[in-house]
């Protein structure tokens, strides 16, 4: 009885050590980094006039929001090496070396200061459709997107950048694709870097309107056949819609991402410029907009079409996130009156 009782003991300790090996999933880190993703209030920094690598731009730029989207350009073959450069180019009518970043060395401090002032920072690449940036999305090709994904990869390193922001605006579906695969390679390479990608406001219950964003969303996946981006901008101004228009197309968006790429509402950005008459605060609908997007678990993205002075001088990220901050605090407090209640002694 004993020898039977043992040989019982021991198969199923042995088929207990086993069976989790045995059916335990690989666990995708993207995935479960992407479905802890809470609001996000970012911004974008553009402006060729300026030299951003100084301490003014850097003491005002990050108050306000999280996250700061640094647009450093384009993708460019350089002697046939695949690179990610744009950043010093300089304006016109100005010394030479007088870009926003005249190297790498500035961009990397400017990076750096904003990190320690408590900001997410990530590299934006490309941009709109007819600018030099925005058409060098064409450039890619299969035998080259790995490379520019590494290119990437490397300049989010040497700079110290939390991730990358991809700005694929071409009405053509092939360079969307590749732009997403590129999208799809960046995050197998570096997964614990961020991702997000801007997208054209127009959606409906049939999807995106425009067919290169969903050329791009559909090829940027991991090779766990997961999606790449972690957030998704929508392009909400300027877009000659009025706000109950746009509010359509967030919860159009907000739909059909989360059934075709299971995304929550927290990882999908309402655009919003403070200067544009459809969320301007001159007539009220800034608090209508942003209220909007909290009461449906958005985040918010801010592009300020005037430019970066612009933004510094009217601290448009503050103003964003104090306008979102009392609806968040009201609902905690209804929280703790509840809790306090119904279930603290």
């Amino acid at each position: 009885m004993k020898k039977i009782v043992s040989t019982l003991v021991i198969t199923f300790f042995f088929f207990g050590l086993l069976k989790p090996e045995a059916q335990t999933a690989p666990v995708d880190s993207v995935k479960k980094r992407q479905e802890g993703l809470g609001y996000e209030n970012s911004t974008w920094v553009e402006d060729w006039t300026n030299n951003l690598d100084t301490q003014s731009y850097i003491a005002a730029l990050p108050q306000g929001v999280n996250t700061i989207n640094v647009f450093v350009g384009q993708l460019a073959l350089v002697n046939g090496t695949a690179t990610i450069n744009g950043y010093s180019l300089d304006t016109s009518g100005t010394p030479p070396g007088t870009g926003a970043f005249p190297d790498v060395a500035a961009l990397t401090n400017f990076v750096q200061q904003c990190k320690a002032a408590g900001c997410s920072v990530k590299l934006s690449i490309g941009g709109q459709s007819g600018t030099t940036f925005g058409n060098s999305w064409s450039i890619l090709t299969a035998e080259n997107v790995t490379s520019f994904a590494q290119a990437l990869v490397d300049l989010c390193r040497t700079t110290g950048a939390d991730g990358a922001d991809f700005d694929e605006e071409l009405e053509d579906t092939t360079a969307a694709s590749f732009a997403g695969e590129m999208a799809g390679k960046f995050k197998d390479l570096a997964p614990d870097l961020a991702t997000s990608c801007c997208v054209y406001g127009g959606c409906d219950a049939n999807g995106p309107w425009h067919t290169c964003n969903t050329a791009f969303l559909s090829a940027a996946v991991t090779s766990q056949n997961w999606c790449a981006i972690d957030r998704v901008y929508v392009m909400t101004y300027w877009d000659y819609c009025p706000i109950s228009q746009n509010e359509g197309f967030m919860t159009a968006w907000n739909t059909w991402l989360a059934q075709q790429h299971g995304f929550t509402s927290a990882r999908i950005s309402a655009g919003v410029d403070p200067t544009d008459s459809t969320t301007s605060p001159n007539d009220g609908t800034l608090n209508t907009w942003i209220s909007f997007a909290y009461q449906n678990g958005f985040s918010t993205a801010i592009w300020d079409q005037s430019g970066v002075n612009n933004y510094i001088e009217n601290n448009w990220g503050t103003v964003v996130h104090d306008l979102y901050a009392p609806a968040t605090s009201q609902r905690k407090n209804f929280w703790d009156w509840f809790w306090n209640v119904h279930f603290k002694a």
